[in-house]
């Protein structure tokens, strides 16, 4: 799979919630191959729980470093 983003703002690949760690959830990139024009972050998270999958997969250097945006709150 390809993953394109282009957006013009902020750019996030995925943002999940669950409302427990017990919850069985999550999205799951297998295979993919992120490329776009302008940087972006892997995710947000909506809420204290969250699970994203990124495995087997091509990030190309567009994926900000800090990998992830926690809303200001390092709880998350």
């Amino acid at each position: 799979y390809h993953l394109h983003s282009l957006s013009k703002g902020d750019a996030f690949i995925a943002a999940q919630e669950r409302e427990s760690l017990s919850e069985d959830t999550s999205f799951t990139f297998l295979g993919y191959k992120i490329i776009r024009v302008r940087s972006a972050l892997l995710g947000r998270t909506w809420a204290a729980y969250f699970k994203v999958i990124f495995a087997l997969s091509y990030m190309s250097n567009v994926i900000l470093p800090q990998g992830w945006d926690d809303w200001g709150d390092t709880s998350k």
